[in-house]
């Protein structure tokens, strides 16, 4: 009998707690719980998006860094090779076939093809200052434009 009203307490008890449990009044109750969870979804949604806006600004700084970069990369390049180009000219003044030797196209926006000649010949003797423009001493310039120059006159 002993054993038998211990239980009878014990469900009271846990009857008494899932009542008291399911009432609006009790933080356990489901409407709570759908209430937090409501907020809690809310929450998470808007840090989402935060973070969202916040890799969407860092990428684009980074691509405007990259962009800023590239630009000034290719006006550099773009300096060295009106340098080269200029001299090729200098030195090709009485050249006869000047005209056709010289005859190229400038790619302002391209990285690496910025300068490209139309005589293939041409090209493959300043392919290597095009290439790597900070290479293209007075000398080096000098010795291909001979070249050039031979082959043309």
């Amino acid at each position: 009998q002993n054993s038998s009203s211990e239980r009878d307490e014990k469900v009271k008890a846990l009857k008494g707690f899932a009542e008291k449990a399911l009432t609006e009044s009790s933080n356990r109750c489901p409407t709570h719980y759908e209430e937090k969870t409501a907020a809690y979804s809310e929450i998470y949604k808007a840090a989402e998006k935060e973070a969202d806006d916040y890799q969407e600004k860092k990428e684009k700084e980074q691509m405007q860094k990259y962009d800023e970069c590239r630009q000034e990369r290719i006006a550099k390049r773009l300096t060295k090779l009106r340098s080269v180009y200029a001299q090729m000219v200098d030195i090709m003044e009485d050249c006869p076939m000047k005209d056709l030797a010289l005859e190229c196209t400038w790619d302002e926006e391209s990285e690496r093809n910025i300068l490209k000649f139309a005589c293939f010949f041409v090209q493959e003797k300043m392919s290597v200052l095009l290439n790597a423009p900070s290479y293209a001493t007075k000398t080096a310039v000098s010795l291909r434009v001979d070249a050039i120059k031979q082959k043309f006159n």
